[in-house]
């Protein structure tokens, strides 16, 4: 894994991405559409650029349920903290990979 700045923004606009697309198959379920065709699962992609070798069901999963975690805010807010959601979603997996070898 190449550590650099540039990687860093790559790895955050990816996870703001990912996030955005989450936010919105959810918004389209919610008014009671079948939007999941649509999602486009940037996980592997991301927990790869992160340094996450071999993705464990463990990891993979810890990123979903902390994905929804963090997105799981009205719109509004959502738009407002998005930078600072990929943010704080970049730091936890640099806490992971820390915290998991």
């Amino acid at each position: 894994m190449e550590n650099t700045t540039q990687n860093k923004q790559e790895i955050i606009t990816l996870i703001g991405i990912d996030m955005r697309n989450r936010k919105l198959v959810m918004g389209l379920e919610q008014a009671g559409l079948h939007a999941e065709n649509f999602y486009s699962d940037l996980t592997e992609i991301i927990l790869r650029k992160m340094g996450f070798d071999e993705t464990s069901d463990d990891i993979y999963n810890w990123y979903q349920e902390t994905m929804e975690e963090l997105i799981n805010v009205n719109v509004a807010a959502f738009m407002a903290q998005e930078k600072e959601l990929a943010l704080k979603m970049h730091e936890q997996l640099i806490f992971q990979r820390l915290i998991n070898g």
